[in-house]
């Protein structure tokens, strides 16, 4: 296999200083034809004894060229590989979690359906206004949203089920913007031991 380039060897000095100007261009020529092509030259002159030298090192720089080559290609072919695999491994991955999500969705209906109960999702100002003012109550929206956000929308120590519950039990107990956040509070505590109290006691 033809090689890319010719390299020159400084200890070829002393044989190149014994030819002529006229041998030393036709070595010359021929070394790039033999090491681009791979020509044989057919030389007559003193130049045909250095040949030889200068032909086995051109054939051990193009068989060392040619390895670098190979080995080049078969990094890049196996980078190539673990790159395709690592997307194919992020894909998969990314594609597991998305079934686990669908998973637990799936689940959630299924609860959902059974115990005929829906998933919590916290109003919204508006919601909390359009409702006050549809009952007529004194219940501040803003401050209602407010104490709720904070403690994390529980009523006692347990989570919130009825939002509307909740408003409906502010505006029985007169609880409104001119009430402290502290009988919302203290409302709630007492609202969860009467609930333990008639768990206990069912």
């Amino acid at each position: 296999m033809a090689g890319q380039c010719w390299f020159v060897y400084y200890d070829w000095i002393p044989a190149f200083e014994a030819l002529s100007p006229a041998e030393l261009g036709r070595l010359t020529m021929c070394a790039l034809k033999y090491s681009a092509h791979g020509e044989e030259p057919e030389l007559s002159g003193s130049e045909r004894y250095t040949w030889p030298l200068i032909k086995s090192q051109i054939d051990r720089d193009n068989a060392k060229y040619d390895d670098t080559i190979r080995k080049r290609s078969a990094a890049g072919k196996m980078s190539h590989s673990k790159s395709n695999q690592m997307i194919s491994n992020d894909i998969t991955s990314y594609q597991e979690k998305e079934k686990e999500k669908e998973k637990e969705k799936e689940k959630e209906k299924e609860i959902e359906k059974s115990t005929g109960s829906k998933r919590f999702a916290p109003p919204t100002l508006a919601d909390v206004t359009a409702y006050c003012a549809e009952r007529g109550n004194s219940v501040d929206p803003q401050h209602f949203i407010d104490y709720y956000s904070s403690n994390g929308w529980r009523v006692g120590k347990n989570p919130m089920k009825d939002w509307k519950a909740a408003v409906r039990t502010w505006e029985r107990n007169g609880y409104s913007s001119s009430r402290s956040a502290g009988s919302a509070s203290a409302l709630d505590e007492s609202y969860e031991m009467m609930r333990r109290w008639a768990d206990e006691n069912q």
